[in-house]
Formats: C-alpha cells, sequence, structure tokens
C-alpha cells in the first residue's frame, strides 16, 4: 500500500510540474497553482519517509530541505525579456545600465508597455486550438455518436504519437506531451459539448 501511494504522489507532482511548465496560468491562479506544488511535494515527502503514515514532516521541513521555496511559475515573456537584457548587461560589466533598465523595469510606464503586450499576446493566443482539442474534435466528427468509452479506446490508439504521452489508469487521466492532464471521465461531457458544435 506504502509503495502504490508514493508513486501515485510522484505520478502527481511529476504531472502538475510538467503542466506548470507547459502552460501559462491565468495571473489569478498563480497562487492556487504555487500552493498545490508546494502540497504536492510535501505529500511526496512524506511519502517518501520511512516512518510513512506517520511522518512528522511538515511544510517548515519544506523549506528547511529546499534551503528556501524557490517556485517558478510561468513569468511573461515581456518581463523575461527585459529581465535576460538586465541579466546580460550585469554578466558583460555594464553596471550602470542594468541599474537603468532595472529603474525602468519598475516604472508605472513600462509597466503600461508589459501589460499591453501581454494583452496582445493573450488575444492573438485566445481561439487557438490546440492538437489534443483538435484530435477530438476530428474524432467525433468522423463519428458522431461516438460514446466515452468508445473515445477511449481510440485515443489509446493515438499514446506516443505526438498528442497524447500516455493514458494512466491508476489516477484515470489522459497525459498530453504538452504537459496538460485530463481525468477520463471528463471524455463524456467533451463529446457533449463538441457534438454541440459539429
Amino acid at each position: 500500500m506504502r509503495e502504490f501511494i508514493r508513486i501515485e504522489r510522484q505520478i502527481r507532482l511529476e504531472n502538475f510540474i510538467n503542466k506548470s511548465e507547459a502552460l501559462l496560468p491565468p495571473l489569478h491562479l498563480t497562487r492556487r497553482w504555487t500552493t498545490t506544488l508546494i502540497e504536492l511535494y510535501l505529500g511526496h515527502l512524506r511519502a517518501e519517509d520511512t516512518e510513512w503514515p506517520n511522518s512528522k514532516i511538515t511544510a517548515l521541513d519544506v523549506v528547511l530541505r529546499t534551503k528556501g521555496i524557490w517556485v517558478h511559475m510561468y513569468v511573461h515573456t515581456p518581463v523575461s525579456a527585459r529581465a535576460d537584457r538586465i541579466i546580460k548587461k550585469l554578466i558583460a560589466g555594464d553596471h550602470q545600465g542594468a541599474l537603468r533598465d532595472a529603474n525602468r523595469l519598475k516604472s508605472a510606464s513600462e509597466g503600461k508597455k508589459i501589460g499591453s503586450e501581454i494583452q496582445s499576446h493573450h488575444s492573438s493566443h485566445k481561439h487557438k486550438i490546440r492538437s489534443y482539442e483538435k484530435l477530438l474534435e476530428g474524432i467525433v466528427k468522423a463519428n458522431p455518436r461516438i460514446g466515452h468509452k468508445e473515445m477511449e479506446r481510440v485515443l489509446r490508439t493515438h499514446v506516443g504519437k505526438g498528442v497524447i504521452k500516455r493514458i494512466d489508469d491508476s489516477l484515470s487521466e489522459i497525459i498530453l506531451e504538452d504537459g496538460r492532464d485530463f481525468k477520463l471521465s471528463g471524455l463524456k461531457d467533451k463529446i457533449y459539448k463538441l457534438r454541440k458544435t459539429i
């Protein structure tokens, strides 16, 4: 039992890390994602503890073990590009230039420019349909009467072909190559929504 839980928690942690690296979390969800990541890591450490299930590992132990939590969530490209320029100037020894850029980065006018660039990026990607959604749409168009069990069987034939990384039966999840994951139980709802658009 302990080994099963240890593996399950490790897989959940890895899946969430992949998800947070591959997706752009909405700004209002960044804090929740950070909290979830810490909780998953804490659960993973507890399962690794030889004294589990009587583990005494706490969130403080997570901080001490990592010498401070450094959680890398998504940083918008306009911000990271500016930060990269500052770092390059520091490496090149241009401390005055780096300081000027850093002061500009924290100014209200630069904040407005960054906000505008981020908004433009979101607008251009708002209606972009990704490969998994295209795959589902194609399957439903080919067979509008398809049920969720049959859809699952068809999706299994696509594992390892560039869109679906694996289907995890222990977690009942579809793991995508882009890091996203979906519950198999959600297929019924997806099929229903796609039928309405065909």
